[in-house]
């Protein structure tokens, strides 16, 4: 499998080692190829408006609470692949 792939929508956990998914997506977001990707923040607490609101400024377009509720993130992969990101 090639890493030069194009992907549709990246799911990324905001507690990762190393870089946090803040950082990331800020990063992620000044790459040209990335500007425009849909990126989801998947994290046990963007259930708080607070962290929530953070991982939409910085770069996030929508956030999946943890656990996963298969529905929802079904939702959210559907309208983020047709364009149509909700916050």
């Amino acid at each position: 499998m090639s890493n030069r792939r194009h992907r549709a929508v990246v799911l990324m956990d905001l507690g990762m080692p190393l870089m946090d998914g803040f950082a990331a997506a800020q990063a992620m977001r000044r790459m040209p190829a990335m500007r425009h990707r849909p990126l989801i923040a998947v994290s046990a607490y963007v259930a708080a408006k607070e962290w929530r609101d953070r991982a939409l400024a910085a770069g996030f377009d929508n956030c999946v609470p943890k656990p996963i509720d298969f529905d929802v993130l079904l939702g959210l992969l559907h309208r983020s692949m047709s364009g149509r990101n909700v916050s």
